[in-house]
This record gives structure tokens, C-alpha cells and sequence, in this order.
């Protein structure tokens, strides 16, 4: 176990780097140079909320969340 503890400490910085730097980071830099926004509103949407009718929910809507 301690050589398992000892690997892990090694491999998951250098695994998560190669994920950050290899996949994260290129496609932020590609979404920035097309000017692409995915969290910018448009202008004629008022806001993100969807509107639901009040008598939509139920109890038993409530029950069994997952």
C-alpha cells in the first residue's frame, strides 16, 4: 500500500497536467480566439430561469428525488 501511495503521489499531478494542458487549456485558447462565450446571455433573453407553472409541482414530485 505504501508503494501504491507513493505512485499515485507521482502519476496523478503528472496525469491531471497532461489533462489540463493538453485538453482544458487548447480549447479555452480556441473558444477565446473564435469569441465564443457559452455563459454570455442573448440580448432578448431576459434571464436564465426557466418559468414553470405553480401547479406543476406535487407532492409526490418531492418523494424520490433520485
Amino acid at each position: 500500500m505504501r508503494v501504491a501511495t507513493a505512485l499515485s503521489k507521482i502519476t496523478t499531478p503528472i496525469f491531471l497536467g497532461v489533462a489540463y494542458f493538453g485538453v482544458i487549456a487548447p480549447m479555452g485558447l480556441l473558444l477565446r480566439l473564435a469569441r465564443r462565450n457559452t455563459l454570455r446571455r442573448l440580448p432578448s433573453q431576459p434571464s436564465f430561469w426557466i418559468p414553470r407553472d405553480s401547479n406543476a409541482r406535487r407532492r409526490r414530485d418531492m418523494e424520490r428525488l433520485f
